[in-house]
């Protein structure tokens, strides 16, 4: 009979860290939703990613986004930058845009996490910014086979950085 982990089972059985996820940085592009920017913060902690860069916002309501991302905001590195400033202090070499576009390859074909530095998450509204896609050395989108060609960017977020860090 299965039961759940209590918090010494869990860390007992926790995944040993990937130091090569260390070096990733997750940029956030004009986010809207608390509730996704929660789930990045919560993904960037259970993948040990390097950073989260907040693209375009001002800051989000941090007492909601706190409790959603279940406190990972005191172990996830993050900032706020405008997208002006991010362009100037940033030249990504291996950059990877997680959106569909007309060159975007299908998200089952990843690049290994030693090819890619940066990924751009865009928000759900207007996607990434023109800007930010053409640094980037990569697009890729997630397939989808029903009626909507596109899922939550939470979750399109979770599955690239999963499929990017353990292949």
């Amino acid at each position: 009979m299965s039961h759940q982990l209590d918090q010494d089972e869990f860390d007992n059985h926790k995944e040993p860290p990937s130091p090569i996820a260390s070096k990733i940085i997750l940029v956030l592009d004009h986010f809207n939703s608390e509730m996704n920017i929660a789930h990045m913060f919560r993904l960037s902690d259970g993948l040990l990613l390097k950073e989260i860069i907040i693209l375009g916002h001002s800051e989000p309501p941090w007492a909601k986004i706190n409790r959603l991302s279940r406190s990972t905001l005191k172990s996830t590195p993050y900032r706020f930058m405008s997208l002006d400033s991010f362009l100037n202090d940033h030249k990504p070499l291996n950059g990877l845009a997680i959106e569909w576009t007309n060159d975007s390859e299908s998200g089952f074909d990843l690049p290994s996490v030693n090819e890619v530095d940066y990924v751009f998450l865009g928000s759900e509204r207007s996607g990434l910014s023109e800007s930010l896609l053409s640094l980037c050395k990569r697009k890729v989108h997630i397939p989808m086979s029903g009626n909507i060609r596109s899922m939550n960017v939470a979750m399109a977020g979770a599955i690239a950085l999963y499929q990017i860090i353990h292949g």
